[in-house]
This record gives C-alpha cells, structure tokens and sequence, in this order.
C-alpha cells in the first residue's frame, strides 16, 4: 500500500467510526501515525495517535480495543509530545504513566525513558 493509500484510508476509517470497530479502526490509524512520524510530520502524528485514543474511548464495550493497542497509543503519543514538546512536558509524561498503566508496567512516577532519580 502506498503512503497516500495509508493516509486516505486512515482519514476514511476515522470518517466511518460510527460504523467500524476499534480493533479494526485503530491499527490503520496506528500505520498512518507510523508513516506521519517516518516523514517527521510529528503534528499528524499527534493527530492520528489522538483520534485513536478517542476511538478506544468512545467504542461500546463489545468494540473495546485490546489492551496493547491501548498502551500502544498512549506510550506513542507521551514519545511524540516528548519530541515536539521536550521530554518534561507534563501532557507527554502522563501519557506515557497512562500507557504504562494500561498492562500494570512500572511505577506511578516513572516515564518511559527511564527512571533515573530511583
């Protein structure tokens, strides 16, 4: 699939989330944050990994996301904000605490680029 092929499908799965399911929704939009982050377009990034995260809170319960795609979407977006923002932007730390959550991973205080105080 092409790079333009990607993008429109994630713009059209996005469009047509009433309708498809999150677990099917979520890992086009994941590969369209992948392609926007390999072209540096971190803002798309940011747009792509954000409308996931609203997916997996709005499906019903029978739609949920799994749990890794979950992690998966908070931890990418704590990574990006860390980048566009700098690594002690409170938004991308508690993205990456909320991602590490999500699989019960680490402590209340640490982030995902380690835990150097202790």
């Amino acid at each position: 699939m092409s790079d333009e092929e990607v993008e429109r499908l994630a713009h059209h799965t996005w469009h047509a989330k009433e309708v498809l399911s999150a677990q099917r929704a979520i890992p086009r939009l994941l590969r369209a944050a992948e392609l926007s982050e390999r072209q540096r377009a971190y803002d798309q990034v940011e747009v792509w990994l954000r409308r996931g995260i609203r997916l997996v809170d709005i499906a019903p319960p029978h739609q949920a996301a799994t749990a890794h795609q979950e992690q998966q979407l908070h931890i990418r977006l704590g990574q990006t904000l860390a980048i566009t923002r700098g690594y002690g932007d409170r938004n991308a730390e508690a993205a990456l605490r909320r991602g590490h959550r999500r699989l019960g991973v680490g402590r209340e205080d640490s982030t995902a680029w380690g835990d150097a105080g202790g």
